[in-house]
This record gives C-alpha cells, sequence and structure tokens, in this order.
C-alpha cells in the first residue's frame, strides 16, 4: 500500500483498534464500516479531549451505523479478527 494512503496492518487476531473521527462539517453525517461492527466507545459535541469527553470503555455499545454529530467527535473500538489492512478510507 501506499504511504501516503495513511494505511497499515495489523498483526494478531486478538488486537483492537481505535479510530477517531472529527466532524468539521455543521451537518451529522453517518458513519458506516462495511463488514465490522463497532464498538462506539466515545461519541458527542465538538473536538475529542481525552480529559473531558464521555469515555465508556467499560461494555461500550456495539453499532453497525453511528450519528457523527455536527462539529462533533466518534471514538470507534474494532476487535480484529483476522490480520487485516487497515485505511483512513472509509
Amino acid at each position: 500500500m501506499p504511504a501516503d494512503l495513511n494505511s497499515f496492518t495489523i498483526d494478531g487476531a486478538a488486537s483492537t483498534v481505535y479510530f477517531l473521527v472529527q466532524n468539521a462539517a455543521p451537518i451529522a453525517h453517518p458513519i458506516h464500516q462495511h463488514g465490522h461492527d463497532a464498538h462506539v466507545v466515545s461519541q458527542g459535541p465538538g473536538a475529542f479531549d481525552p480529559a473531558t469527553s464521555v469515555v465508556k470503555w467499560d461494555n461500550p455499545p456495539r453499532r453497525d451505523v453511528t450519528m457523527l454529530p455536527p462539529g462533533g467527535h466518534i471514538l470507534f473500538a474494532y476487535k480484529v479478527r483476522l490480520s487485516a489492512l487497515y485505511s483512513d478510507l472509509i
């Protein structure tokens, strides 16, 4: 994969990967990752801030589609089932 695609390979079936998506637009946007269920660790208004954002590490809700709030953020957790290639092109 070309380095300019910000892709990386995850090795290990027991790994968890995290995606932080921040919305600079003033409108909401649905987020869906084909072939995966995401655990929504954090979702809320404004930019994600680990010091102040509400984060649910224990039993986060699992979603197929999640609404990204206008000007807000979502922090997803995905369990890697097989070695796979992940890209920022979601």
